[in-house]
């Protein structure tokens, strides 16, 4: 018998995850069984949420509490921002959920879905009803954004977002690693349209493309906006029109 309850739903994904596999899937599926392991698997069980469904590169995880399923979010990052390749990207958010067996539906979970979407590489975002459930200090940790249109979701949501910490090997995000190796500068994806939909587009190719070229382990690569002194540069425009897009 199916039953309907008040949940909050963490939705995750993994960065890059196609051109990591292309790049040593071998290595890629030893990442992945660590990071469930040692990393997901004990920090939702220490937040007493339950993992719902693993789809390969992503994860649906279901809590009683806004505050546990944004803790768990944060302790996650926190364990990755130091990780050499590993990124995730995490939406949060609170709704009426249906369990049918060993799975979860509804409005809930499709926002959670979008909602990791469109959070930044390393990052999580939230929706308005999990930023107002939150305390000061869980929710000082979060920047409004302001209103998004989510695929598929018929209403506008007030969307708060987590940018992580990226320390360590992890400031290749910003910053080249000391290396001889040619140097690739990755600068944002630029999109002169104004819909929220395309901006969100450009902020995800230019982090899927970052994380696709730090893979490459003959090249040094990062994502900076300043003009490189040397090596090269992949500068990117994302143009709409109609139904239509360029790259």
């Amino acid at each position: 018998m199916d039953s309907r309850r008040l949940s909050a739903i963490l939705a995750a994904d993994i960065v890059g995850y196609s051109a990591l596999m292309h790049q040593d899937e071998h290595s890629t599926l030893e990442m992945l069984d660590r990071l469930d392991s040692d990393i997901l698997g004990p920090t939702v069980a220490g937040q007493s949420g339950r993992i719902v469904t693993t789809m390969g590169d992503g994860w649906l995880v279901r809590f009683d509490s806004v505050a546990q399923a944004v803790t768990a979010a944060l302790q996650i990052q926190e364990h990755l921002a130091e990780h050499p390749v590993m990124r995730l990207r995490i939406g949060v958010h609170v709704g009426d959920i249906t369990e049918k067996a060993d799975d979860i539906l509804g409005d809930g979970v499709n926002i959670a879905a979008r909602l990791e979407s469109i959070a930044p590489s390393g990052g999580v975002a939230i929706s308005e009803p999990v930023h107002l459930n939150l305390d000061r200090t869980l929710a000082s940790a979060f920047e409004a954004v302001g209103k998004r249109k989510l695929k598929n979701i018929e209403r506008s949501l007030e969307v708060w977002v987590h940018v992580g910490q990226r320390t360590g090997a992890s400031a290749r995000e910003s910053s080249f690693a000391e290396t001889s190796l040619p140097k690739l500068s990755i600068h944002p994806v630029s999109c002169s349209d104004q819909r929220v939909e395309l901006q969100d587009m450009a902020a995800a190719l230019t982090s899927d493309f970052g994380s696709y070229f730090r893979t490459i382990n003959w090249l040094n690569a990062a994502i900076s906006s300043l003009e490189p002194s040397e090596g090269y540069a992949l500068r990117c425009t994302l143009r709409g029109h109609s139904d239509r897009l360029r790259l």
